[in-house]
């Protein structure tokens, strides 16, 4: 994590675990879909890793920037209303429907 005039910046392309579950998996998830050349929109969470990751935020930013969602690089992240059983959802732009 780098520290930019005060702000501490996740750097996705090089990042190291930090040993929460919240956003080692949410990093992960990010990583895994850029890889495959795919933009992710939004990543629904269960709440109880939502959880971890408003933990981890409180820590390392503090509490006043614990929110019901996050953006992490244009991605958005937030809990899932309605409990599905999965442990997150990923929610992929639509692709072009043609390319110039």
């Amino acid at each position: 994590m780098e520290t930019t005039a005060n702000k501490k910046v996740i750097d996705i392309n090089n990042y190291t675990r930090q040993g929460n579950l919240g956003i080692d998996m949410v990093v992960a998830c990010i990583q895994h879909y850029r890889k495959q050349g795919v933009e992710p929109k939004s990543i629904v969470m269960n709440p109880k890793y939502y959880g971890l990751l408003q933990q981890w935020v409180a820590s390392v930013y503090g509490d006043e920037h614990v929110l019901d969602r996050f953006y992490l690089d244009t991605i958005e992240i937030r809990a899932e209303k309605i409990f599905s059983g999965k442990i997150l959802h990923v929610e992929i732009w639509p692709k072009p429907v043609a390319e110039a």
